[in-house]
């Protein structure tokens, strides 16, 4: 039908950032990485929120696509170390465990390696 063959930026800038977003969580090695980690404070693997007031362009459009980021991330157990039990989205599905929990107080952070004995089995 015709057309300039121009994309649309808001999609593609949107693409840009979630793939910045999947590097910022998988490559920890690299030195924008390491930067931009230490610049805003990144506490943990993967972080609920990373609003900041006073931030950079880039960080605001990753914080602004966040929730879609961190639902794109799917975990390895490997050890289980660094995997929270209950806070962290390790098995299939679009939530935590801690929001199935059914006690009156949330659950305290721990790893999933601790919920497994030495041999392998729940505890």
């Amino acid at each position: 039908m015709g057309g300039l063959g121009l994309r649309d930026m808001h999609f593609h800038n949107n693409t840009l950032l979630m793939k910045l977003g999947f590097q910022l969580v998988c490559d920890v090695d690299k030195l924008w990485v390491r930067i931009l980690k230490e610049k805003y404070k990144w506490i943990g693997v993967l972080p609920l929120s990373i609003i900041r007031i006073d931030a950079s362009r880039l960080w605001k459009g990753l914080s602004n696509l966040w929730r879609y980021i961190c639902r794109s991330v799917s975990w390895q157990i490997r050890d289980g170390w660094l995997t929270d039990f209950w806070y962290d989205v390790w098995v299939d599905g679009k939530e935590p465990l801690a929001a199935h929990c059914l006690l009156q107080e949330p659950p305290p952070r721990i790893p999933t390696a601790a919920m497994v004995d030495q041999a392998g089995c729940w505890d």
